[in-house]
């Protein structure tokens, strides 16, 4: 008849509503049987961590946000990126400036207030050091930390608003997307070529194209559409993605049931191959569907697509969901395979966002354990995860749970934390690659920085 707490430590089983400190305690102590229970221990931290997400000191602010004085000069925060080191967060901003805070202290120690000649949509880092940005004057612009007095190179080409660019580290090579434009990529080894804006660079001439972004490991690229379609490339060879431009196009000009071309007999199991997305699932009927942002999960088998609903030229609804990118049926073509998934669709969950920013881009992102999708939501952050133990997505749908929960017919998302402190509605987010740091953005230009309080 004893109770659990007359029972020596090492007998006793810590709880999952244990402190986070105490469950790392008991690992140190003993305590806890890490050896046997490994899958279960992790678990219950990381749910303990992410739920206990707090915002931190930002400089002037006690509450935890990095305030501007008297009228925010620089607009909204469109996008915030982690330098490689992260002692560096960068944001670029709507009214054409791009500012650099140390996200430990926190404080803003660095600002260029005219870095573009339009509001600045994107940045992304090449090395420690240097960083890219892109925005609606159709350029993008290479820049050094160390001196950022001016722009080390600009790169022009695109007709339109140059929305996101990425950079493919294995072969080195920049990709950026324009509105009803393409996707471009730039030989940063060469950056005078494209001084004048002539140099044939397109890769993809899509139409309607919106966003852009290219897994972890550099294997995959994923473009959205306007109208409800997406294109996944695996196998990704970046020197010679134009050799598939015209069997991307003849494949988005056609129905989808059916088939473009014969089957060759032979392997091509090192060629690139595409798949079509289409039919992208909502609760309403609209009269289309335009994914506005996309983030890769690290494995790079499944994506964070946030999509709005659009009828009637007025958007009605948002939907954060997540899917399966992995390959699927094949068909052969001279330069590419042709990769066609039938149930990919994994999770949602249904977005607010107040009408002063309903027609702002709210950019989502993973954390690096593949764990946590971290999407805008009013004037926070939730944070999400497929079930309420935080299981690693790549784990939950190669596991039993998945079979379980698919029977039981289990779709939404699990909101682990909603993470505040804004006062106007969030548009970025990015989560540190290699500390648990979450940086948030908002529509009057306030940033934030997130930590667990445990």
């Amino acid at each position: 008849g004893d109770s659990p707490g007359d029972c020596p430590p090492t007998m006793q089983k810590l709880h999952p509503s244990s402190s986070a400190f105490q469950l790392v305690k008991s690992r140190q102590t003993n305590f806890w049987n890490y050896a046997s229970e490994p899958q279960e221990f992790s678990q219950i931290v990381h749910t303990k961590l992410y739920g206990n997400f707090q915002d931190r000191g930002s400089g002037s602010d006690t509450s935890g946000k990095l305030r501007h004085s008297g009228d925010n000069p620089y607009g909204s925060v469109f996008n915030l990126e982690f330098s490689p080191a992260e002692d560096i967060a960068v944001t670029v901003c709507s009214n054409r400036a791009i500012v650099v805070y140390d996200p430990r202290c926190p404080s803003r120690v660095r600002t260029v207030p005219y870095a573009h000649e339009d509001c600045v949509n994107c940045i992304t880092f090449l090395d420690p050091f240097t960083f890219a940005t892109c925005s609606d004057d159709k350029t993008i612009k290479m820049w050094d930390l160390r001196n950022l007095s001016r722009s080390t190179a600009v790169l022009k080409g695109h007709s339109s608003w140059v929305k996101n660019i990425e950079f493919d580290r294995v072969s080195g090579v920049l990709f950026s997307i324009a509105f009803f434009d393409g996707v471009r990529s730039w030989d940063l080894s060469q950056p005078d070529r494209y001084a004048n804006g002539e140099a044939e660079n397109m890769v993809l001439s899509l139409p309607d194209p919106v966003r852009m972004r290219i897994s972890p490991d550099c294997s995959k690229m994923f473009v959205s559409l306007r109208k409800n379609v997406c294109v996944v490339i695996d196998k990704l060879d970046s020197r010679n993605l134009h050799n598939i431009n015209g069997v991307v196009q003849n494949l988005l000009a056609v129905p989808r049931e059916r088939s473009l071309y014969q089957e060759l007999k032979q392997s091509r199991t090192n060629r690139p191959s595409v798949h079509i997305m289409s039919g992208l699932r909502s609760r309403v009927a609209p009269s289309f569907r335009a994914v506005m942002s996309v983030a890769f999960h690290p494995s790079g088998d499944f994506v964070g697509l946030r999509y709005v609903d659009v009828k009637n030229e007025q958007l009605q609804h948002e939907l954060t969901s997540l899917y399966d990118v992995r390959s699927g049926e094949r068909e052969y073509t001279p330069h590419c395979d042709i990769e066609r998934c039938q149930e990919n669709y994994l999770k949602y969950i249904d977005e607010s966002t107040p009408n002063e920013a309903l027609d702002y881009i709210k950019e989502i992102c993973f954390t690096r354990d593949g764990r946590i999708l971290a999407s805008p939501y009013e004037c926070g952050v939730r944070l999400l995860a497929v079930d309420s133990l935080c299981t690693p997505m790549d784990l939950f749908y190669d596991h039993r749970f998945y079979s379980q929960e698919k029977s039981l017919g289990i779709l939404d998302f699990e909101e682990i934390k909603l993470c505040t402190g804004h006062q106007s509605p969030v548009l970025s987010c990015k989560f540190a690659n290699n500390d648990l740091l979450l940086g948030t953005g908002c529509f009057r230009g306030d940033v934030m920085f997130h930590k667990p309080q445990i």
